[in-house]
């Protein structure tokens, strides 16, 4: 899916974008706290859900497609369980990051957040980030 806005382009992508046949269950990806076209500065909390019945194995966090931080997965969710009673792990689907901007130029970057479940599959969002001081 491709939304374009004011600030650019959000993309969502999932490992089974290009493949007709892909039978497997994406990932559910959510950015709470993260808008897009946030203004970050220094060191910035963001945080979200995953959810896939087989699993989150991972999620990370990438300005202009570089690895930047591995976020803390597995946290407490009962708003997910509830909302989605079909995700097993749902319960436990939160996670957050601290996304370190100092060392970052000031302007307009990319962040992706990738969620990756156990069976391999994944799905990613794109957004805007504007770093300022």
């Amino acid at each position: 899916m491709t939304r374009v806005n004011s600030f650019g382009l959000v993309l969502t992508l999932t490992a089974c974008s290009l493949l007709p046949s892909c039978s497997k269950q994406m990932p559910v990806l959510s950015l709470d706290s993260i808008p897009n076209g946030i203004v970050v500065k220094g060191v910035t909390p963001l945080s979200g859900w995953a959810a896939q019945n087989s699993g989150i194995r991972s999620v990370t966090l990438y300005v202009d497609a570089k690895r930047a931080v591995e976020a803390t997965i597995h946290l407490n969710r009962p708003d997910v369980i509830k909302a989605y009673p079909q995700f097993r792990s749902g319960a436990i689907s939160g996670w957050q990051a601290r996304l370190d901007a100092a060392s970052l130029p000031v302007g307009l970057h990319y962040l992706t957040v990738q969620a990756r479940a156990n069976d391999g599959t994944y799905t990613q969002q794109t957004i805007d980030m504007i770093v300022s001081r």
